[in-house]
């Protein structure tokens, strides 16, 4: 099992993966690639991120904003917007995820952005300690 953490921050929620950042991930298959800032997202604010949204539990509401576009055109289906352009707007470089939810478990699979098609990631989380961590608390 992989390990998932949150940190709420005023700009965004830092996702951690095996007590690894997200963007430390992300960002060799960027590098060779060539994108135009390897790693550099801006992240789910913590209202969307932090329960009670049920945006990472792969449910995205309309209250989610620019956040729960439906990213069906070329780029798969059931999509979920992980991270976004540094510009401020999630569709001018989407990072997007699947998201897909068991029992026990919480899959990360099928990672897509502008610049990579295929980062070759997936992860799978206990479903209790990952809904542990989007429970709400203060940002920092």
């Amino acid at each position: 099992m992989d390990s998932f953490r949150l940190e709420p921050r005023i700009g965004g929620c830092a996702i951690w993966i095996n007590d690894k950042a997200l963007r430390r991930w992300l960002e060799p298959k960027e590098r060779r690639v060539k994108a135009t800032s390897p790693g550099d997202y801006l992240w789910l604010p913590p209202q969307v991120a932090l329960l009670p949204s049920r945006h990472l539990l792969g449910e995205p509401a309309p209250s989610d904003g620019e956040w729960a576009e439906e990213w069906h055109e070329g780029w798969g289906t059931h999509k979920i917007a992980v991270g976004g352009c540094e510009c401020g707007s999630v569709g001018c470089r989407p990072l997007l995820v699947t998201i897909e939810l068991d029992r026990g478990t919480v899959m990360w699979r099928d990672f897509i952005s502008n610049d990579v098609k295929d980062y070759g990631l997936s992860f799978t989380f206990a479903r209790g300690q990952y809904e542990h961590e989007l429970r709400e608390r203060e940002a920092a």
